[in-house]
């Protein structure tokens, strides 16, 4: 079950990325689809990162996870490369995108940000173009000066 979660977040999250037109935008829907996904099937959301998997689905499911997760790392590493983001040590920027999309996801799922679905999913995009758009080379120069 958890595989088949990860696969159809990989998914989601690619369908979302085709909105987006620079790289920015894609790295910002992409959260959408996670968010979506989480919202849309969280019983594979549970199972996929809160519950202990039986060591024979260990592979395929670390197999699935890996690939939803290199499309996080394809969006990030492109909003470094165009600019977006300052060089330097990608991880830090994939962790904080994850983390945050995943917090949105979870507060959402348990009630405790008062949200329905299609609002979770707009909060997400409003809310990681503020995030982001604090963490950009424009904007990081800027409040340099």
């Amino acid at each position: 079950m958890a595989a088949q979660g990860f696969d159809r977040l990989t998914a989601s999250m690619r369908k979302r990325m085709e909105r987006g037109g620079s790289a920015m935008e894609r790295l910002q829907e992409c959260g959408c689809g996670y968010v979506e996904f989480a919202l849309r099937w969280p019983q594979h959301f549970q199972v996929m990162f809160d519950l202990p998997r039986p060591a024979q689905e260990h592979e395929k499911h670390k197999a699935a996870g890996h690939n939803a997760y290199a499309v996080l790392l394809e969006c990030t590493t492109a909003a470094q490369q165009s600019g977006d983001f300052p060089a330097g040590d990608l991880l830090p920027l994939v962790w904080t995108a994850w983390s945050f999309v995943h917090g949105i996801a979870k507060l959402t799922i348990s009630g405790n940000l008062p949200l329905d679905a299609r609002s979770a999913v707009e909060f997400t995009r409003i809310a990681s173009q503020n995030l982001f758009g604090g963490m950009t080379v424009g904007r990081s120069e800027a409040h340099a000066s």
